[in-house]
């Protein structure tokens, strides 16, 4: 028995679509439209900086205490010399708020030292400013 085999046609190329020149055609005029364009910002003076209503203001810290710690780890409050031992009087004294303003390189057993004595004075909340030299080296 013979069969008949059907060879499929031969697909010539040149009759296909090429779409490589119209894509390049299309980056070339997004390329110009980009580079050509004026690019502005728009100021709008109608942005509202928003207030918050659940935040305390800064008049609210009546009863607020400042320590600062140097580099070399020294605690002063009112510019007085302490020790972290002494950490467990301030809370003794009503104070509410306490800001720490610590310098940047004091290390890190130090900072958990005084932690741990603040944590054991009952101070729940403490405000931590780190500066980059304290002023009052």
């Amino acid at each position: 028995m013979i069969q008949k085999f059907k060879f499929k046609k031969e697909v010539n190329l040149s009759e296909s679509i090429n779409l490589i020149p119209m894509i390049n055609l299309v980056f070339l005029l997004l390329i110009f439209f980009l580079l050509t364009g004026i690019i502005q910002k728009k100021e709008d003076p109608s942005i509202l900086i928003p207030e918050s209503n659940q935040g305390m203001k800064k008049d609210n810290f009546s009863n607020e205490q400042t320590i600062q710690v140097n580099e070399n780890g020294i605690l002063k409050l009112n510019e007085k010399i302490i020790s972290s031992e002494d950490l467990n009087m301030l809370k003794t004294e009503g104070r509410d708020i306490l800001i720490l303003n610590i310098d940047k390189n004091v290390k890190i057993k130090k900072t958990n030292e005084i932690f741990k004595n603040l944590k054991s004075a009952g101070f729940e909340k403490v405000f931590i400013n780190v500066t980059e030299k304290n002023a009052s080296n």
